[in-house]
């Protein structure tokens, strides 16, 4: 069954939202990354400086409107 995931950036800044995605699993949510990372070499979000990671977390986990409301300015279609 797909679950729904967030990716984030996280930095000395704060967390804010790259994408939202449909993966199997979370592995598959990290390959869906990788994959954006390669082909869209051009999109700062998926670059990381010194200190940036992403975190990827299934939308189940957390509070039901959290995702919801990350996700809600990049007008993700469902």
């Amino acid at each position: 069954m797909d679950k729904r995931y967030t990716i984030y950036k996280c930095s000395h800044a704060g967390r804010r939202v790259i994408t939202s995605l449909t993966a199997y699993n979370l592995q598959e949510a990290h390959e869906a990354l990788r994959w954006l990372q390669k082909h869209h070499r051009e999109e700062a979000d998926f670059l990381l400086d010194e200190g940036e990671f992403f975190e990827i977390l299934e939308e189940s986990h957390g509070a039901e409107e959290q995702p919801r409301e990350a996700v809600a300015p990049l007008k993700v279609a469902e």
